[in-house]
């Protein structure tokens, strides 16, 4: 009864450790900050969410954008972030806006570690211009890179 409870025990741990090779997302999220300014652009299956200070503006996503969007970030080393070269640190400073993605998926979240928005490491790039190509018009000129 003990070597069984023990088996079980240790193959539910190797299980939970195991990467999901296609992880469902629920939502993928563009972070931006700077003193004075708050930047996020959120996509899940349904919509997204862009804000710029206290400003929010919503709609509705279509299927095959999201469908994009998550083939752009299953190419990304989701459970090696940590070791995606930064090529700049020009945030530390105050001279560009810090960023960060984050991916929540169903068991789980993930996220980069904190890079200048305006070079974020090459890898990140494609999906990045995705999430930008979410901005309405109206606030377009408020997210320059």
């Amino acid at each position: 009864m003990q070597i069984s409870l023990f088996l079980f025990l240790l193959f539910a741990g190797i299980r939970a450790t195991t990467p999901d090779p296609s992880p469902q997302f629920r939502t993928i999220k563009l972070s931006e900050f700077t003193r004075g300014t708050m930047r996020i652009i959120e996509v899940t299956p349904k919509q997204y969410t862009v804000i710029l200070n206290a400003r929010t503006e919503r709609g509705i996503i279509e299927p095959a954008v999201w469908k994009r969007i998550v083939e752009e970030a299953r190419k990304l080393p989701l459970y090696h972030l940590e070791d995606v070269p930064v090529p700049s640190k020009r945030h530390q400073v105050d001279a560009a806006l810090s960023a960060s993605l984050t991916f929540i998926m169903r068991d789980t979240s993930v996220f980069t570690p904190t890079f200048d928005h305006n070079n974020p490491p090459e890898v990140y790039q494609p999906l990045i211009d995705l999430l930008y190509q979410q901005v309405p018009l109206s606030m377009k000129d408020d997210f320059k890179r």
